[in-house]
């Protein structure tokens, strides 16, 4: 009986789960990591496949947060200035989707955004890449409202903006 009323409830609850159900940020440490940044490469990683079949796009989510970041004043760097930029900054982008069987298409997602620049360990004076901002969310959305997804990867990007801008002010 249960197995049978859980799908009727998430159907039922679409428009709500479509949007995030649960989300994090950066604190305070995290957003000091940002300070002197001259911009970011973004980098998103490629949409699982049974995604890409009901229309989420890797260039979408992409274009979506390269918009934000331009319109707030945030440089976003070429593969080249990347390249040459001290730290190599780059906002990683992840998009993890699980396909939900039943009736319909809806999809459980994972929304990561990580700001990823080389660090110089203490100990040894040797350098790592790692992961010193980052912000995600949780939800449930039909596919046909792939979309929203869109809408969560420039609120995130928005986060990061504040962020950045909070630390590296115009």
């Amino acid at each position: 009986m249960v197995g049978k009323k859980l799908p009727l409830f998430i159907m039922a609850l679409s428009g709500i789960l479509s949007l995030p159900i649960s989300a994090s940020g950066a604190g305070e440490f995290e957003r000091a990591t940002l300070k002197g940044l001259p911009g970011v490469r973004v980098f998103v990683e490629d949409i699982q496949p049974d995604a890409k079949a009901d229309g989420l796009r890797r260039e979408d989510i992409q274009t979506e947060v390269e918009l934000v970041l331009r319109s707030s004043g945030i440089k976003v760097l070429t593969e080249e200035e990347h390249l040459k930029t001290i730290g190599m900054p780059y906002l990683y982008v992840l998009v993890g989707t699980n396909k939900i069987k039943m009736e319909g298409s809806y999809y459980s997602y994972s929304f990561h955004l990580d700001l990823t620049q080389q660090v110089t360990l203490v100990r040894s004076r040797m350098r790592a890449t790692a992961t010193t901002w980052s912000t995600e969310l949780v939800g449930i959305v039909g596919a046909r409202d792939f979309n929203r997804l869109q809408q969560n990867a420039a609120d995130l990007a928005k986060k990061f903006a504040n962020d950045f801008l909070a630390v590296n002010p115009r």
